[in-house]
């Protein structure tokens, strides 16, 4: 009996999709910039509803509009040995006669110098044996200086978690990971860190290599570079939750892990994809279609079914 389960998928249009392999946080090849999306989930036993995509759009040479991928994904668990079918046929049994014991979401944006992602489990009290949710986006670019000087990139993450009962046996329900890894030249990496679960949800950022944590919400990368010599920007978002019996995980970062470069005393730079990276031209928060049900309401009870309507295009936000 297949269960009942489904996903909306977007993806940009004019622009292959590769769906396989995807590793995120590796040096990208020079003169090449790309986004990545990859999404799983799984909700019960024999019954389970189950959803699982990678996608990568990676792009050499001029700046194609659909370098942008976003996802929605739902999913709901059934108990495969509830025992009985509604009367009088009480001998029958299978999935079709059970409810509903657990529902799973996920949904991201993956775009040039901008992440999103949302994450949730809920399980009642009996049933099902797992429910767990995970959502990765990614981007990266290669920038070269046109003069020389000082680069600094601004890396922002707004997110929240939380979980039902909050961090049992002390393991985390829900967690954000937000990794951002510039490499220079002569073999010099910089980072910024994220790793905030219900267990410690207001971990602050840590760093590597060159770098200022400004606040708990920005850290400040640096590199500094000749006329002609390039640095390589890697972004790497992922939202997680799990959930066991009579327990429910919420993990947001919908709104969002941004990434700004300027330089500095009239430094300049060009990137592979033509993007300038610049905060103060980054779309307003309801421009995005990034809606997820578990992430609006965790109170999955009071809804039988939980479906997403395929979401419109927003486009490569403008430079």
């Amino acid at each position: 009996m297949n269960p009942r389960a489904e996903y909306v998928l977007f993806r940009g249009a004019c622009a292959p999709i590769f769906i396989g392999w995807l590793l995120f946080c590796t040096p990208a090849l020079a003169d090449s910039f790309g986004v990545s999306l990859n999404a799983e989930g799984a909700a019960g036993d024999a019954c389970s509803g189950i959803y699982n995509t990678d996608e990568t759009i990676t792009t050499g040479g001029t700046l194609q509009a659909a370098s942008y991928l976003q996802g929605s994904y739902s999913a709901v668990g059934f108990d495969n040995g509830y025992p009985n079918a509604p009367p009088p046929n009480d001998t029958a049994t299978g999935c079709q006669y059970s409810p509903v014991f657990a529902h799973i979401g996920a949904s991201g944006v993956a775009q040039l110098g901008l992440l999103e992602a949302g994450a949730n489990a809920d399980m009642e009290n009996t049933g099902v044996l797992q429910a767990n949710s995970a959502i990765t986006t990614g981007w990266d670019d290669t920038f070269t200086a046109v003069t020389g000087g000082t680069f600094e990139l601004t890396v922002g993450l707004n997110a929240g978690v939380n979980a039902s009962p909050s961090c049992p046996a002390g393991n985390n329900l829900a967690a954000v990971t937000y990794s951002v890894t510039e490499r220079g030249p002569f073999q010099q990496v910089d980072q910024a860190n994220w790793d905030v679960t219900d267990c410690n949800p207001s971990a602050a950022p840590t760093g590597v290599g060159s770098y200022t944590i400004v606040n708990n919400g920005t850290v400040d990368l640096f590199v500094t570079l000749d006329a002609g010599q390039t640095f390589t920007v890697n972004a790497s978002l992922e939202a997680r939750a799990g959930a066991g019996f009579n327990q429910s995980a919420d993990a947001d970062a919908s709104d969002t892990a941004i990434v700004d470069v300027v330089g500095l005393n009239g430094a300049t730079y060009s990137s592979a994809s033509g993007t300038t990276y610049d905060l103060s031209d980054t779309p307003e928060p309801e421009s995005w279609a990034l809606v997820c049900c578990g992430l609006v309401a965790l109170g999955w009870r009071y809804a039988a079914r939980c479906k997403l309507p395929l979401p419109s295009r927003v486009p490569a936000k403008k430079r």
